[in-house]
């Protein structure tokens, strides 16, 4: 099961996502697309992949809800560019699934090599990166305790009361 989990905008990649995901040829994947914002990007999505089955939307779904497909989820798919540190990848970094996402602002600062990056704006590198790691997952090593560490409030609070 793939997750794009995210406000639905243009700059959040939603469109690129659905189109490399279709040019994968495996039937036994799946693309779950949760949001909950703007509705005339959920009628466009709705009309590219209604002939896609592999592709389930949910729309506005809540804390449980979310839970239970975050639950199912072997892989985040998260690439925009406009984000600073999104809080979807430290959801994903506590449940320890691996993430594709694009090399913005401080993901590479804070997660290191323990990120799948993919190229801005190239659907072809995110369908390759997506094979990739289904192909991949049983063998693919990360972690993301380092990083977990970084970005937990104890420490950055620490670290604020250590300036002087």
């Amino acid at each position: 099961n793939i997750l794009f989990l995210w406000r639905l905008e243009k700059e959040k990649w939603v469109f690129e996502t659905i189109q490399a995901f279709k040019l994968i040829k495996k039937n036994n994947i799946i693309l779950n697309i949760v949001w909950y914002w703007d509705n005339k990007i959920e009628y466009n999505i709705k009309e590219i992949i209604k002939k896609d089955k592999r592709i389930i939307f949910h729309w506005k779904i809540y804390w449980e809800e979310k839970n239970k497909i975050l639950n199912l989820t072997n892989l985040l798919i998260l690439p925009s560019y406009t984000e600073w540190q999104p809080v979807t990848i430290t959801e994903m970094a506590i449940k320890n699934i691996p993430v594709i996402t694009t090399d913005v602002w401080n993901n590479k600062e804070i997660y290191w090599d323990n990120l799948i990056y993919v190229k801005k704006q190239n659907i072809n590198d995110l369908k390759n990166k997506i094979e990739w790691i289904i192909n991949n997952i049983e063998n693919y090593k990360y972690n993301y305790s380092e990083a977990l560490k970084k970005i937990d409030i104890n420490n950055i609070t620490n670290q604020f009361l250590n300036l002087k």
